[in-house]
């Protein structure tokens, strides 16, 4: 039997926690600074994957570099993260920052994105609400995915700000060329500076900001509505930090407007709030533990500052549901079902029936190599290992103990534990993903930090942690969840690009038709494309599609028009050529004669509307 992803993930994870226990247990006593490359090789390192990376961007973007050439990609960029990783771990990282971040910088840009679109349109989630906000000049909350969800979706905000300032359509993909490699680089900087004010090292944090892109669940174009609520959150934890570190008055400021933004774009960023009691808490059993271990050399949290940041988040969280209409509904049904549903398994589990059917897991129906689970388990097995040995030297070795480290690891595992259990209660949590993969960036400062430790743990510690590294960059870079190109292939998505030509075709196209018409429409083309639909009781299923029927739906949307009913046949003569055929819905034939109002070199585009 083959091995499927889900298995991959839970080997990898067990076998890298295990691995890295076992490093930082067995060589506990030989805690060393390994530095093997001096600051101007290390410069000459950095410097040339900078510009390899640079030189790999814009050939990929200019180009179907990566689609055609793929084992060149993957090989360059592993060269490039070779490049990267080794002066950052075997060299002094304090003089390299400025070199290292935007090498770790170009080389997420370089794994998140692939050719450019072709068509110059982009429309996908979200969408909607972009078009909403652009086209009434302000904000209503019914527009939203779901209100009580995201009430004022951010992302969708700053691409209509971008339009308009650029003075382009709300469909324009070039306001998403612009916003997503400066969100990347934004994010980036974020989480560098939240695990710097976290453990004082500049490894530790050039290594959390490398896993932020290279541990697919938190791939920042996954989501982008999401993620930029989470960046806001990531801000105000790191003014929380601060603030209870340094008695900052100005911290709790950004704090306070970052986590109003971060939760009125998204319910999800309301994690936060379980940190400053979860902090307390695990403080206080930590003083407990090392008192009874004899053991005085522990980290103490100020109440004070840490209870007047709770108040501050819940105030702030209760006016925002207050004024949401149907917050407290949202978020009540989903808990009530979780908890309700999990007692009846506890309590009746023989007689228990989940609420709602189990899907097969996308990436093993569609046959994902269990090799990625190698890149979404690496982060976390990090982490893991450092916390469990942690845990156990505060009796044995009289360590002191970071509550900071284990409350931001059980913050970001919590939610994984609730997918799971939620996946398999059928309650309305049940997707493991969509419960978790915010979560886990909270865990990357945890990951840096533990990967420092591995690589202090003598020469083989060193390079065990140097070729896990550079390992994660080209496996993640082939992962659906990251990769533009295996995302299309997962998800059925023919690989064919809509052109700007096959655009101005459907606008033209749909401006002969009046709003009123009713007329179904033959659409006649080569090649044609095969999709994949799916459902837990059907499996997957053929849908047919071409491009000239994707443009009519794309362009009826961007026009408000009702989409034509569309039928799609072959057209044997010519080559490559599509022309429309327009009839009553009640009376499709076989074949009709087509007048051609419309010639290019390229392509005929012939309409018969029958009367």
């Amino acid at each position: 039997m083959a091995l499927t992803f889900t298995d991959g993930l839970v080997l990898f994870a067990v076998v890298l926690t295990a691995l890295f226990t076992a490093i930082l247990m067995v060589f506990k006593d030989k805690e060393v600074n390994n530095r093997g490359i001096n600051i101007t090789t290390a410069k000459k390192l950095l410097l040339t994957s900078i510009a390899l990376g640079l030189i790999i961007l814009y050939v990929e973007l200019s180009t179907k570099f990566r689609a055609e050439y793929s084992v060149m990609y993957y090989a360059l960029i592993t060269v490039m993260g070779a490049l990267m990783v080794i002066p950052i771990i075997m060299s002094n990282a304090n003089e390299l920052t400025k070199l290292a971040l935007p090498s770790i910088m170009v080389m997420h840009l370089d794994i998140l994105f692939s050719e450019l679109s072709a068509s110059g349109i982009s429309l996908g989630e979200g969408s909607e609400m972009v078009k909403a906000m652009y086209n009434l000049g302000r904000w209503y909350f019914q527009y939203a995915h779901a209100p009580t969800y995201n009430p004022f979706p951010t992302t969708a905000y700053v691409i209509v700000s971008l339009s308009r300032l650029l003075n382009m359509p709300w469909y324009s993909s070039t306001p998403w060329d612009i916003y997503y490699p400066i969100f990347i680089i934004v994010y980036d900087l974020t989480m560098y500076t939240l695990t710097l004010h976290l453990t004082k090292s500049r490894v530790a944090s050039l290594v959390a900001t490398l896993l932020v892109n290279t541990t697919p669940e938190v791939a920042l174009t996954l989501n982008p509505y999401q993620y930029l609520s989470d960046m806001l959150m990531i801000i105000a934890l790191t003014a929380f930090v601060k603030f209870v570190n340094n008695k900052e008055t100005m911290s709790m400021a950004v704090a306070a407007i970052t986590y109003t933004a971060a939760i009125v774009s998204l319910t999800t960023a309301a994690q936060l709030l379980f940190i400053p009691p979860a902090l307390l808490i695990i403080s206080a059993i930590i003083n407990k533990l090392s008192k009874a271990a004899n053991n005085t050399n522990t980290q103490e949290i100020p109440a004070r500052e840490t209870i007047l940041f709770f108040i501050m988040l819940a105030t702030i969280t209760v006016l925002i549901a207050i004024y949401t209409p149907g917050y407290f509904m949202y978020t009540y049904s989903i808990l009530a079902g979780y908890i309700t549903n999990t007692l009846n398994y506890i309590l009746s589990p023989r007689t228990y029936e989940p609420t709602s059917v189990t899907a097969l897991p996308l990436f093993n129906r569609a046959g994902v190599s269990p090799i990625q689970g190698y890149a979404w388990s690496l982060a976390t097995a990090l982490a893991t290992a450092y916390v469990f040995t942690e845990v156990i030297m505060l009796f044995t070795r009289k360590r002191r103990i970071n509550p900071w480290h284990i409350t931001l690891y059980l913050a970001a595992a919590m939610p994984v534990i609730i997918g799971f259990t939620g996946r398999v209660l059928g309650t309305g949590v049940s997707n493991l993903t969509a419960a978790s993969y915010v979560a886990l960036s909270i865990m990357l400062p945890v990951s840096g930090y533990a990967a420092i430790k591995v690589g202090k743990k003598g020469l083989m510690g060193l390079i065990i942690l140097v070729i896990t590294l550079i390992l994660i960059i080209p496996i993640a870079a082939h992962d659906p969840n990251v990769s533009p190109i295996e995302y299309a292939k997962i998800h059925h998505t023919p690989l064919i690009q809509q052109t700007r030509s096959d655009y101005l075709e459907g606008f033209l196209f749909m401006s002969l038709l009046k709003p009123s018409n009713d007329f179904a429409l033959i659409i006649y083309s080569r090649p044609i494309l095969i999709t994949y639909g799916y459902s837990p009781s059907m499996g997957l299923w053929p849908e047919y599609t071409n491009v000239p029927t994707g443009v009519i739906g794309a362009v009826s949307f961007i026009m408000n028009r009702t989409t034509p009913l569309m039928n799609i046949a072959y057209n044997y003569t010519g080559q490559y050529v599509y022309y429309y055929v327009i009839v009553p819905p009640n009376n499709v034939p076989q074949s009709t004669p087509a007048d051609l109002v419309f010639s290019a070199s390229y392509r005929d585009l012939r309409i018969f509307i029958k009367p």
